[in-house]
């Protein structure tokens, strides 16, 4: 896979691999712009304006308090992959915000994976 944004461009991918709650829906949104929601063995991808945006992750069946933001600044041509874990607590589980910057590191990280679309 060709991670190269379109020009003009900055990418971000947010991956799930892990184990645990894998098939609980983690819902991910990117401002206003972005939302849709992925389990364990997905991806999502979105071409975005360079600069800085917030990414947004909350575990479907868990509070709005649970959710937890990152920021990711990017200049064009720039790519950023978000593998999400699970951190899990007494009551519920919060996502944990993992960033990789070098490209191939990313690609070999989303192998086996499938993209999901955003809504």
């Amino acid at each position: 896979m060709k991670m190269v944004p379109a020009t003009g461009k900055a990418r971000i991918y947010i991956m799930r691999k892990g184990f645990v709650a894998g098939q609980q829906g983690m819902n991910i949104t990117i401002g206003d712009q972005f939302d849709s929601q992925i389990r364990s063995k997905y991806f999502l991808m979105a071409e975005v304006e360079p600069g800085t945006h917030e990414v947004t992750a909350q575990m479907s069946s868990g509070s709005k308090s649970a959710a937890v933001s990152h920021e990711v600044t990017l200049a064009e041509g720039e790519i950023a992959l978000l593998d999400m874990k699970i951190n899990m607590g007494a009551l519920q589980g919060k996502p944990d915000f993992t960033e990789i910057r070098d490209a191939r590191e990313a690609n070999g990280m989303l192998t086996g994976l499938k993209l999901v679309k955003w809504k």
